[in-house]
């Protein structure tokens, strides 16, 4: 699936490099493969589907972001970030939506959702 990383660099995620294991999506820019941790730690929190947020794109992301604990995603604008880093989050920072998904561990499970 093509993505633009917030909105500036293309990027493809994919499961066809052998840097993917067991399935898992990884973001390849510019022929170098990148894990959710490593997105993160470049400051890249988008992660924005060039074909729109379609069913397969979301569940791709969600499959991307669930490698990592306690990683919360928007469903909205794509955003993601660390848990710790927001106490008990309502809205996202970014775009202030509701829909979010949070990860209870590195198998991609969604965990709860907020009450509105």
């Amino acid at each position: 699936m093509k993505v633009i990383l917030d909105n500036k660099i293309p990027g493809e995620l994919t499961t066809d490099h052998a840097a993917s294991s067991y399935r898992r999506p990884v973001l390849v820019v510019e022929g170098e493969a990148y894990g959710p941790a490593d997105v993160l730690e470049n400051k890249y929190r988008r992660l924005i589907p060039v074909d729109g947020m379609t069913e397969e794109a979301e569940k791709i992301l969600v499959k991307f972001w669930g490698q990592l604990p306690e990683t919360i995603f928007c469903r909205r604008c794509c955003y993601a970030w660390k848990k710790r880093t927001i106490e008990n989050p309502v809205v996202c920072p970014n775009c202030k939506n509701a829909r979010w998904e949070t990860f209870r561990s590195g198998d991609g499970i969604p965990g709860p959702k907020p009450r509105i």
